[in-house]
């Protein structure tokens, strides 16, 4: 098959080792027939890891591609989702051997009745964890994690009063974007939080996954990202 696309200023053509859909909905490209997508990060050291269903998880994929997600070697899902997404494929994505899901939907899309009736749903499809948005509110975080037994994921930004406040409400983890990562934030969180893990979401920036696992971090969120080949 032919493909003619131009993607970031490159024109591409005659590949038929591209996977065509994730082209087009991911900017993303592997060869067809890869047993695994070499998308978890190469860094320079481990993360400290934390245990989610009872494995080991340093690097966590942050997508909501099916084949990304049943072919990477990262150790854990973090898919989001605008809308809820049907019963067939929350399974679907749930029951990928080996790779706890955590699942994020955005809040602004559900009513404050309906989170808490998904974090059931979740729990009771076999979610590792249910991630909150920074604009999710700290009542109702108090209260899915008071009824729940879902571990949640609670974006925050550096400010201690607000880690407080989300750690006080029951949240089970910390996800802190990498450009706000520092030896000294991971220390005193560790010192002050020693049973909660860091995470750090560092998109595409390998940069900020360098700096991150430098400063102690738990583990790093990450983006599939494969640099096209040189001209």
């Amino acid at each position: 098959m032919e493909i003619n696309i131009t993607i970031g200023g490159r024109f591409l053509t005659n590949w038929n080792l591209l996977l065509y859909n994730s082209i087009l909905s991911r900017w993303f490209y592997v060869p067809v027939g890869s047993q695994k997508i070499p998308v978890k990060p190469k860094l320079l050291s481990s993360p400290e890891g934390f245990k989610l269903n009872g494995k080991l998880v340093r690097t966590v994929l942050f997508s909501c591609d099916e084949y990304e997600i049943s072919k990477t070697d990262a150790d854990a899902i973090l898919s989001h989702f605008y809308f809820i997404p049907g019963n067939e494929k929350l399974k679907r994505i749930l029951s990928i051997p080996e790779k706890p899901a955590i699942i994020s939907i955005d809040y602004a899309f559900i009513t404050t009745s309906g989170v808490l009736s998904l974090a059931k749903k979740l729990e009771s499809f076999g979610a590792a964890g249910l991630y909150a948005g920074r604009k999710f509110p700290v009542d109702m975080l108090n209260k899915i994690c008071s009824e729940c037994t879902l571990p949640v994921f609670a974006a925050s930004d550096a400010d201690i009063g607000e880690i407080t406040s989300k750690i006080n409400a029951g949240a089970y983890a910390l996800c802190i974007s990498g450009k706000d990562i520092s030896t000294e934030l991971i220390r005193l969180l560790h010192q002050s939080f020693p049973g909660n893990p860091v995470l750090a979401m560092c998109n595409k920036s390998e940069k900020q996954m360098q700096n991150s696992v430098i400063s102690g971090i738990d583990a790093v969120i990450f983006q599939p990202c494969i640099p096209l080949p040189d001209d």
